[in-house]
């Protein structure tokens, strides 16, 4: 789609237009992708990251714009530009604009319980794959083979991706998620699928706890065992052979190498290197409390 054919749909005003195949996150890896920027300083991130082909920003900014970005890449300006973004988006993703869902294909040595849903398109179920009563299985959804999925699991749920303004406007989520094989995914546990055409993985040999959650865009390697009601915020990497431990919270967009632990409870705010194990101070008895008494 043409950023001219954009703009009519979502009044905007085009200074530069060009071909659109997607929108995304300045950091989404995908190429052709029309990006919002609200501020200066992502201007500058513009010119290093790849597979931009437009942008929508301010009127107050669309001058600058034009001198900071290649003259390659499109421009339309709007005055709320994350919001416009965001409704365009939802409003296409009810559309063909990022393709049509394939009928579910379900492998036949694959065992899906009478009380699980699994969506009508855009499932695929692989050999062995065992999936327990009460699961849900969305749309975008992958598992390779020998997938375990325990009761009350949601597999390509939505993460939260929310606009604030006035209302709160919420993000369709259009991509993936794929499981790798002989990953347990266990009870109540829920994935949550890419927010645009990427995906969301889980490695091989993985183990989900219950009520985990891993949010959209997250990378999970192989053989990492996430605990009990572990939060996993998105876009973060969990590498290799990690470990986190029960209520783990990760922040948005970190980055836990191979081979590193976090233990149980502990609230992770920056990258782990590979191999190092942190943890954050756990309950102690205080002079003074009940306890003393």
């Amino acid at each position: 789609m043409q950023l001219t054919d954009l703009c009519v749909r979502g009044g905007w005003d085009l200074r530069r237009d060009a071909e659109v195949r997607s929108f995304g996150f300045i950091e989404t890896a995908v190429d052709g992708r029309l990006v919002f920027v609200g501020d200066a300083q992502n201007l500058d991130r513009i010119r290093s990251a790849s597979g931009i082909s437009a942008i929508l920003t301010t009127p107050a900014l669309a001058q600058a714009a034009e001198k900071a970005v290649p003259a390659a890449i499109g421009l339309a300006a709007v005055e709320d530009a994350k919001l416009a973004f965001v409704r365009l988006h939802n409003e296409l993703a009810a559309t063909d604009f990022y393709g049509t869902p394939i009928e579910t294909q379900i492998d036949p040595c694959a065992s899906v319980h009478p009380a699980a849903h699994v969506d009508p398109a855009g499932v695929i179920i692989g050999p062995s794959c065992r999936i327990g009563p009460r699961a849900v299985i969305l749309s975008g959804t992958t598992l390779i083979e020998e997938v375990l999925v325990m009761p009350g699991a949601v597999l390509g749920g939505e993460g939260f991706q929310v606009i604030r303004t006035q209302t709160f406007v919420d993000v369709t989520h259009v991509g993936r998620l794929i499981v790798g094989p002989r990953t347990v995914i266990m009870a109540n546990a829920v994935l949550a699928r890419a927010v645009f055409p990427t995906a969301t993985s889980i490695g091989a040999d993985c183990r989900i706890g219950n009520c985990a959650f891993v949010s959209h865009g997250c990378q999970i390697g192989s053989r990492c065992l996430i605990g009990h009601g572990a939060i996993i915020a998105g876009g973060c990497v969990i590498e290799d052979e990690s470990v986190l431990g029960p209520g783990t919270v990760c922040i948005d967009r970190l980055t836990i190498g191979r081979g590193a632990a976090v233990s149980a409870g502990a609230t992770v705010a920056r990258d782990v290197p590979a191999g190092m194990r942190v943890s954050t101070p756990f309950a102690r008895r205080h002079l003074g409390s009940a306890l003393d008494e």
